[in-house]
């Protein structure tokens, strides 16, 4: 920070002294954590003018409504893995399924005991067709966006929130490792947040 005499130095300290407590305001720190948004609310301190403190919440207000779009976006996704979830208990608690890695049917035509082995291992190549989850979105924002993602962004997506795999099983289908595959969840969730604020 530059100041243009001790003066202006003394008068922003006796202001960020007096003020410390709103000062300590988290949309105020980020606010402030712009080195412009500073900037302006420093001359709007030095220099008084209704000009300057105009400039100055008008900035702020900027600010805010960025917050709130991020704040109503992580929300929303939240909401929607929330909801989804619900349906996907709701549909397994009326369709249940128990693969084991080795099951045992009987034939009834040649009344003989069939073994069929059952391989949970979910290759990226063999997953073809529309992602699921798409056909659960109502929110054609997020639609969108979900359109403007990887397929391997998408297919992550769809197996953590609509199949319920960990990152860990993700990893051994997709023969990658959990951080790749954690890193690509982060990328397609940040993704998301971007379009749906554009």
């Amino acid at each position: 920070m530059e100041y243009s005499s001790i003066n202006d130095k003394e008068i922003l300290t006796n202001f960020l002294d007096k003020h410390k407590l709103s000062l300590d305001n988290p949309l105020v720190k980020g606010f402030l954590k712009d080195q412009t948004n500073f900037e302006l609310f420093k001359t709007a301190i030095l220099v008084p003018t209704k000009e300057n403190k105009e400039l100055v919440e008008k900035s702020f207000g900027k600010h805010c409504r960025y917050v709130r779009k991020i704040k109503y976006i992580d929300s929303l996704i939240r909401f929607y893995s929330i909801d989804f979830d619900k349906k996907i208990r709701k549909n397994n608690s009326r369709h249940l399924l128990i693969l084991d890695s080795k099951s045992i049917y009987l034939n009834a035509e040649e009344g003989q005991l069939l073994e069929n082995r059952m391989s949970p291992i979910i290759e990226e190549d063999y997953y073809q067709g529309e992602i699921d989850m798409k056909n659960e979105i109502t929110n054609s924002n997020l639609f969108k966006a979900l359109e403007s993602l990887t397929k391997k962004q998408a297919l992550i997506l769809e197996l953590f929130y609509f199949k319920k795999l960990s990152i860990h099983e993700i990893a051994i289908a997709l023969d990658s490792s959990p951080q790749n595959i954690s890193n690509i969840h982060r990328r397609a969730i940040f993704n998301l947040k971007k379009k749906l604020i554009n």
